[in-house]
């Protein structure tokens, strides 16, 4: 089969398409797509981004704005994440009453905005959001903070990070979400964060309109 470009970004966009992304087809068999969009400045990407929704029928639309400026290491350090991160998509099967078949909710990872919640080392403590859409992706309703559990001044072991996170595809009056509790913020990978152990915590969050 031939590769179809969906985003055809023109040259010289400001916005680009990352692998940060996820996918899944609605109840008429239609093709949902989320990814992080970062900004770019002279051919760098730029923490600033957005998480961007595509289908056939309303082309790309913003699930969310993330164009607020932040950084992980209070601007210290040149940024080394997006605002915004790993976007996961589901779609309500119309179970119940049926009322909210085909809505669409996306589930993502949230840095600042400002700067108070953050480790002693200086790395931002990250919340789970959730965005979601009753016409199959063409609007967005406000974004709402799941987690909201700041940890300012935390050190390795007591930080409330909330990051990673997924939800199943299918939403049956549930949404079903996934993540990852990093009680040391940053990674240990690059010296920015202790090493800890981390539980997996699953979130039953129940289907809504926005």
């Amino acid at each position: 089969d031939t590769a179809v470009n969906v985003t055809k970004y023109p040259p010289g966009a400001d916005v680009r398409a990352t692998g940060v992304l996820s996918a899944v087809y609605d109840e008429d068999d239609s093709l949902h797509i989320v990814w992080v969009e970062p900004l770019y400045s002279s051919g760098d990407a730029r923490s600033e981004c957005y998480i961007s929704h595509w289908s056939k029928a309303t082309g790309i639309d913003q699930v969310a704005d993330g164009t607020y400026n932040f950084d992980d290491t209070y601007l210290t350090n040149p940024a080394r994440t997006y605002n915004l991160n790993d976007p996961f998509i589901g779609v309500h099967d119309g179970t119940a009453d049926g009322t909210r078949k085909g809505y669409l909710y996306v589930v993502y990872n949230q840095y600042g905005p400002g700067t108070s919640d953050a480790s002693v080392q200086k790395q931002a403590n990250g919340e789970i959001y959730i965005n979601a859409s009753t016409n199959g992706g063409n609007t967005w309703g406000n974004p709402i903070n799941l987690t909201n559990s700041p940890t300012p001044g935390c050190d390795t072991n007591n930080c409330d990070s909330d990051v990673i996170p997924s939800c199943a595809e299918r939403v049956n009056d549930t949404i079903h979400i996934l993540y990852l509790n990093d009680k040391s913020a940053g990674s240990v990978l690059d010296n920015k964060g202790g090493p800890s152990l981390n539980p997996f915590f699953y979130y039953k969050y129940p289907a809504y309109k926005p």
